[in-house]
């Protein structure tokens, strides 16, 4: 399951971390601690499922209780609300700026395919320039 302990202050405090996604690696400790079912009640998608698990405990009840109470409060509820559409909306201009990024690189690379076809015919010009320069010398010597 991927248990991290994070020492701090001399050995006086512990804090371990767990990991939602791997659930299925937990150990016969983590089990004898219920960090298995911890992570599983963290992991729950609906009320039903968490009043199934906090059945048989009392401290699973009392979790899924003040869960419960927390989602009740509107205030709290508005909080943990503006802070999802305040996350959408930094994934969406994240994502805008992606784009933009994605746009400027292929107006970039434009540009410069652009640049060296202006530095080719420039080049071709010049040399168009040379021969009709040395044209206009021979011309001149003939009529001498």
């Amino acid at each position: 399951m991927n248990v991290k302990k994070h020492y701090i202050y001399n050995d006086n405090f512990t804090l371990n971390v767990l990991d939602l996604n791997q659930i299925e690696l937990a150990t016969d400790e983590d089990k004898a601690f219920a960090l298995d079912y911890w992570a599983r009640l963290f992991r729950a998608k609906t009320w039903e499922e968490l009043k199934m698990m906090a059945q048989n405990n009392t401290v699973f009840k009392e979790a899924r209780e003040t869960l419960y109470k927390l989602n009740q409060d509107d205030e709290m509820r508005y909080l943990c609300e503006m802070r999802e559409e305040g996350q959408r909306i930094m994934r969406t201009y994240q994502s805008l700026i992606k784009q933009g990024e994605n746009k400027l690189a292929q107006k970039d690379a434009e540009l410069a395919q652009k640049n060296a076809e202006l530095a080719q015919n420039a080049t071709a010009l010049a040399e168009k320039d040379a021969v009709i320069a040395a044209l206009q010398e021979q011309l001149k010597a003939l009529q001498k």
